[in-house]
């Protein structure tokens, strides 16, 4: 795995005199920075948008803590400033071991929230898949994340060229276990999408357990990716909890 921290700001966080807050976002198996290329807009001009670009997505031997533990000497590159962290399915739970480390070094962020993803302890609901053959891994894909756009579905070929990197996030993600610590001493936020197959209601509430802070629940409309659902408007929301 790679260990140059550059790697994971790319691009960098755009922050001058004026910004008062780091919003860190980390995104879904296969996603990158591009997933939050809209949010900016979104934003206060006092809250800058780090988005993180796993370097070694793909990268069969991945593992969250790892990862997490990268994108901290990423983010220690930058200027110190308050941040926030959002992350969404795998995402979630990378800025959830992130900001346990970050916790652990007395520079506790201000709020996670979290998307997608039921809390660590909480046992999955739907088998593992990163090892199907390709087209039962494509139609599980399909089916429990309505995760295929049009656009790769009449392209067959450059999907064919993504599934290496989508089955290694993937492999990262089913492999996770929580490992024993302290709760966080930031509030956290887990959003729901209410018809999203892969996380049930006590999946999402089990993400109490891990703040002495203070919890919320809130749920969208939508399925799995509803925080890239353009009519739920969601970055409008969350821009709205900073």
């Amino acid at each position: 795995m790679s260990t140059d921290p550059q790697r994971w700001l790319s691009p960098r966080p755009v922050e001058g005199l004026r910004t008062r807050l780091r919003l860190v976002c980390s995104a879904h198996a296969g996603g990158g920075p591009q997933v939050f290329a809209g949010w900016a807009s979104a934003l206060p001009q006092t809250v800058s948008l780090c988005p993180l670009r796993r370097p070694d997505h793909g990268d069969p031997g991945s593992d969250v803590h790892i990862l997490a533990h990268q994108a901290l000497e990423a983010l220690l590159t930058l200027s110190p400033r308050p941040m926030v962290l959002y992350g969404h399915s795998l995402g979630a739970v990378i800025a959830f071991e992130l900001a346990r480390l970050l916790d652990g070094r007395g520079m506790t962020p201000r709020l996670l929230i979290v998307s997608g993803r039921e809390a660590p302890q909480s046992p999955r609901l739907l088998p593992p898949i990163a090892t199907l053959p390709d087209e039962r891994f494509i139609a599980a894909l399909d089916e429990r994340y309505g995760g295929i756009p049009t656009e790769l579905r009449d392209s067959p070929d450059l999907l064919i060229r993504l599934l290496p990197a989508l089955r290694a996030d993937l492999a990262a993600s089913e492999r996770y276990g929580l490992r024993p610590g302290p709760r966080l001493r930031c509030p956290l936020l887990a959003c729901h999408g209410r018809f999203d197959a892969s996380v049930d209601s006590e999946g999402v509430d089990g993400w109490a357990v891990h703040t002495a802070a203070g919890f919320e629940r809130h749920d969208f409309p939508g399925a799995h990716f509803f925080p890239v659902d353009p009519r739920v408007a969601f970055a409008r929301w969350l821009a709205s909890r900073l």
